[in-house]
Parts: C-alpha cells; sequence; structure tokens
C-alpha cells in the first residue's frame, strides 16, 4: 500500500471525530411510531437470546459427544 492509502484512511477515521454526527432535532421522531420501534427492539432482543441459548445447547451436546468419543478411543493406563 501507498502513503496515500494510509492518509486517505487516516482522514476518513478522523473526519467523523472533527465533523461529528448529524443529530436530529429537538422533538422530531423518527419515522417509525415509538411503540413500533420498541415493540422491534424487544422482539429483536428475544429472538437473539434464544438464537444464542439454541447455540449454547447445541454446543454443550457437541462437546460432550465429542468428550465421550475421546474417552471410549483412549488406551486405559
Amino acid at each position: 500500500m501507498t502513503s496515500f492509502h494510509y492518509e486517505v484512511g487516516l482522514i476518513l477515521l478522523i473526519a467523523p471525530h472533527v465533523f461529528g454526527a448529524p443529530h436530529a432535532p429537538m422533538g422530531a421522531v423518527g419515522t417509525a411510531p415509538p411503540e413500533l420501534a420498541s415493540h422491534f427492539a424487544m422482539t429483536t432482543l428475544f429472538s437473539g437470546a434464544m438464537m444464542w441459548l439454541a447455540l449454547g445447547f447445541a454446543m454443550a451436546y457437541m462437546m460432550q459427544r465429542i468428550d465421550a468419543r475421546k474417552t471410549a478411543t483412549q488406551p486405559i493406563t
């Protein structure tokens, strides 16, 4: 990579800190009603939690199977 790429990258990294993020006017509400936004947030959190629980249970099951297979094939000392 050339120094040009590093300079452009540095400018792109610093720009948000210099100019800041745009802010909505005071009292402005987004395009979705607040009730719908809160429902979306709760549904997203719940589905994410269920996904992580399912992943955890699947990983625990797989690790038990792998451990059982290792102990079954180890020679007795």
